[in-house]
């Protein structure tokens, strides 16, 4: 089993979206409170992704990394994810394979043990086909929100991640 994958049950649409005043606000009013996160295993450790909170705020940058990674042989990026208890600072190399040198800092005192267990292995090494699919798992999930609340005036925050999501299918 990879040391790096991502579990992405399809989220639940409960609620609708309409009054919304910002993007971020798409996913906490429309996915269902019951709807399952998904969760990021690293080296074995599962990290919570939630499809209200985390998603808004990194979709797109995860879809413009992908991006990246597919059309660049080799290079290097840095990315910082939010989750509701973490940061995740990755600083990204690849050619034949992807290495990701992590930190993950927690947000509270309450979790600095959980993140200091997730540091103990901030190294991992994986092919770039794998990272690209195990991410398009979780944007595929967050794209199928964003198409199905369809909320009005947020036409250039769905036609950015729907062209995300084009872009790393084609």
């Amino acid at each position: 089993m990879s040391p790096f994958r991502i579990i992405a049950p399809q989220p639940v649409i409960t609620h609708s979206a309409d009054g919304a005043t910002s993007f971020n606000e798409i996913f906490p009013r429309s996915v269902g409170e019951n709807t399952p996160c998904a969760h990021l295993v690293w080296n074995g450790i599962p990290v919570r992704l939630s499809y209200s909170f985390d998603a808004y705020q990194n979709a797109l940058d995860l879809a413009e990394l992908v991006h990246k990674i597919r059309i660049d042989s080799k290079g290097t990026a840095e990315m910082f994810l939010m989750t509701d208890i973490l940061f995740l600072d990755w600083k990204i190399s690849w050619n034949d394979e992807l290495c990701i040198q992590s930190e993950f800092l927690s947000r509270t005192n309450a979790f600095d043990r959980y993140a200091a267990l997730l540091n103990q292995h901030p190294e991992m090494k994986l092919s770039k086909n794998e990272f690209i699919q195990e991410i398009c798992k979780w944007l595929k999930q967050l794209n199928n929100i964003v198409e199905e609340v369809a909320v009005e005036g947020f036409s250039k925050e769905r036609e950015m991640l729907s062209g995300a999501m084009k872009q790393i299918n084609a």
